[in-house]
């Protein structure tokens, strides 16, 4: 009474050749004079296919699991078939074609029990560093699909689902390096998954990261001198705020990056400045403002005895924007390229946004103008549009020597 068959898309290109690539596998249902279907989420190459059997060939390394798929699909639909014909009706057309859509994915796992069930398979011959970057990347997973109000679907991870996560990391001050690394990762797992017969669809494999267009207002937001100042003495904040905020501040204040930041020990502070890497160009002297930050934390002792507590990037800028937001960081910039409406500064606060408030505060904490600024660079645009001018020698400009005395010439506080 009932036929159910299973087959290959047929695909043509403009051309009248046949696609040789992956094809998806339909599933036809033939009754009472009706013939309905469905896509099964599945796809597979035309030289796995078995016309004659309507499964993947035998000879393929996941041939057993995806056979099984189809088989348990097959008897979902029977089985419901049956039901309805024991009613004493036919089934309505409309009506089990979309019960036939949710039949055929009833039995997909779950997307993130899929990446738990990839770290507890693999945790022990990974490093600490992998496996903690896959938890971290499992936390973004989650976050992404909360803010975005989704059900991440492993047969739905393709180019589209890609920019979207590309968006979501950028979104959160994720550099375009990173975004590429975090994209990798979901590649990783993904080919696990398939290698172990639990995706089917490679569409996966076709994700590419493509950086922003236009990310001038990422690369050039900093903190104007009222901002910074207010911003260093704000109180009220959680402990990891307030972590995320002084080192924010530091930056700001030293011209020393997030990375080398975190790599900082107590060693590192040397009296009244701070050496790492080469011995002349490694040293930072530090000013009032960067040893009120350090004397915060010299009484403490973190892992790997670092002179400030160990954070992500990830996380620094998640409590770093909530710090901001906190002490009234709401002045408007133009929209991004995504926006439509301007936002507020405190919700693109970031690692890159400490190191531009250093270059934009360099004319108030003392630096001289001796070049003219040639170029389109975002350093270039940070320091003319904030009125701050380069040095001759921009080596100098990543130092605090300068802007240290004219702190103590001005007073400790602005």
């Amino acid at each position: 009474m009932i036929k159910i068959h299973f087959y290959l898309e047929s695909r043509i290109v403009k051309t009248g050749v046949p696609v040789s690539r992956e094809r998806p596998i339909i599933l036809s249902v033939s009754y009472s004079s009706h013939r309905i279907k469905t896509y099964t989420g599945r796809k597979v190459q035309e030289q796995e296919w078995d016309k004659a059997t309507e499964r993947m060939k035998p000879l393929y390394s996941n041939a057993d699991e995806f056979n099984t798929a189809l088989d348990l699909m097959m008897k979902r639909v029977e089985g419901r078939f049956l039901e309805i014909m024991a009613g004493g009706r036919i089934p309505d057309p409309l009506q089990f074609q979309q019960e036939m859509k949710v039949m055929v994915k009833s039995e997909s796992p779950q997307f993130f029990e899929l990446v738990l069930r990839f770290m507890e398979a693999n945790s022990a011959s990974w490093s600490l560093s992998t496996l903690k970057k896959m938890k971290t990347f499992y936390s973004q997973l989650k976050e992404f699909s909360l803010s975005r109000s989704i059900t991440i679907l492993p047969g739905a991870v393709n180019q589209t689902f890609g920019e979207e996560l590309a968006l979501f990391f950028r979104e959160k001050g994720l550099k375009d390096s990173s975004i590429k690394k975090n994209l990798d990762l979901l590649k990783w797992f993904m080919n696990w998954s398939l290698r172990m017969g639990l995706v089917y669809n490679r569409d996966f494999q076709m994700i590419r990261f493509a950086p922003a267009k236009n990310s001038s207002i990422q690369t050039d937001i900093y903190l104007k001198w009222e901002e910074l100042s207010t911003f260093f003495e704000f109180e009220g904040l959680s402990k990891k705020e307030a972590w995320c905020r002084d080192i924010f501040c530091f930056i700001s204040f030293t011209g020393i990056r997030f990375a080398t930041v975190c790599k900082l020990n107590r060693e590192s502070l040397v009296e009244k400045y701070i050496q790492f890497g080469d011995k002349q160009k490694g040293r930072v002297l530090l000013n009032g403002f960067a040893l009120e930050i350090i004397r915060k934390y010299q009484n403490r002792f973190y892992r790997g005895n670092s002179l400030f507590p160990m954070i992500s990037l990830i996380t620094f800028h998640k409590h770093l924007k909530s710090a901001a937001a906190k002490s009234g960081l709401n002045r408007l910039l133009p929209p991004l390229p995504v926006s439509s409406s301007p936002v507020p500064v405190h919700s693109l606060m970031s690692a890159q946004a400490a190191i531009n408030s250093f270059y934009a505060n360099a004319a108030r904490m003392g630096v001289q103008a001796g070049t003219d600024l040639k170029g389109d660079s975002p350093k270039s645009r940070i320091l003319r549009a904030s009125g701050a001018l380069l040095l001759a020698e921009e080596k100098q400009l990543n130092t605090a020597n300068l802007i240290y005395e004219s702190f103590r010439s001005s007073g400790a506080r602005p």
